[in-house]
């Protein structure tokens, strides 16, 4: 069982749905966009698990059919902007996490996405899989 307790060290990956082509740039980069969400972000923690059977699990179990990419950043990344990292463990997906930023304050929470978006790699990109508008 996984611990509640999100530890520095742990990776987080968050998912690129295909209807979301504006979450990478033209060099398929993440951008802040992929970090907006008042209502925080979904990603999974790594959980432990190696990569290839994260993004397994993320392209066939927690959103199937809908990833085109994966982006994966640090807890101790998220932590250095000031945002926050809470688990949201379901019955479907125990490895799902929330990332929440300062929607007190505009400002931060722009300079906090950019920041996160800085940070994450893409560790999977489906060329086949089209975007949906």
């Amino acid at each position: 069982m996984l611990s509640n307790d999100i530890q520095n060290h742990e990776r987080l990956y968050r998912a690129v749905k295909r209807s979301k082509s504006y979450w990478l740039d033209s060099q398929n980069r993440p951008t802040s966009a992929m970090f907006k969400d008042v209502n925080g972000v979904s990603v999974d923690r790594d959980g432990g698990r190696e990569e290839p059977e994260i993004v397994r699990f993320m392209c066939e179990v927690s959103l199937p059919k809908r990833v085109k990419g994966i982006a994966s950043l640090s807890v101790s990344e998220c932590l250095e902007t000031g945002a926050d990292v809470a688990p949201a463990p379901s019955k479907v997906n125990p490895y799902h996490a929330n990332i929440f930023l300062d929607s007190s304050d505009f400002r931060r929470y722009n300079v906090q996405a950019l920041r996160l978006a800085r940070a994450s790699k893409l560790i999977f990109f489906d060329e086949a899989k089209e975007w949906t508008q």
